[in-house]
């Protein structure tokens, strides 16, 4: 048999490629404290962190973190990598620095992130996903350019509405 005749005995529906599906979108905030510096006093500083960044504390929290610290996830930690690896994807975040109380009582500012996450595996459940970021926060943080911004809280985490078309 030739490969000619291999492929013609192949039917339309197998040649045809479907898209792949959507998946849900999430919307998140999370909360760290850092001190950042900024150009100016009046001016907050306002930043971007990469998702790629984001993506990665997720994929290295699986591979790092106690397997029976995530429930209801049963399967090995193989199998929860290679899932956050490929059916996670992290928007870039916008950070924020909090605004100080008073100019002249030094306090311990912090930050706030918000992004969106999208998640193309329905194994991965909100739930799921929201201890992966807690644990993200604890064990891995989001050190970047800023050094500050490092180990976090999850404020939010919410499915978003499909845009309409």
């Amino acid at each position: 048999m030739t490969l000619e005749d291999s492929v013609a005995n192949i039917s339309e529906s197998e040649l045809t490629l479907h898209p792949a599906p959507p998946g849900v979108r999430y919307l998140a905030s999370i909360k760290g404290v850092g001190h950042p510096s900024s150009n100016s006093v009046e001016e907050p500083l306002t930043d971007r962190l990469a998702g790629s960044r984001l993506h990665q504390a997720l994929v290295s929290t699986s591979q790092r973190m106690e397997m029976v610290s995530l429930r209801p996830w049963d399967g090995s930690r193989e199998q929860l990598l290679n899932l956050v690896a490929s059916a996670v994807r992290c928007s870039d975040a916008i950070l924020e620095q909090d605004e100080p109380a008073s100019p002249t009582e030094p306090t311990l500012l912090g930050w706030t992130a918000r992004f969106e996450i999208t998640v193309t595996d329905p194994r991965l459940t909100p739930g799921l996903l929201r201890s992966l970021l807690a644990w993200a926060g604890l064990i891995n943080a989001l050190e970047d350019r800023h050094a500050a911004y490092g180990r976090f809280a999850v404020v939010t985490l919410e499915e978003s509405e499909p845009p309409t078309c």
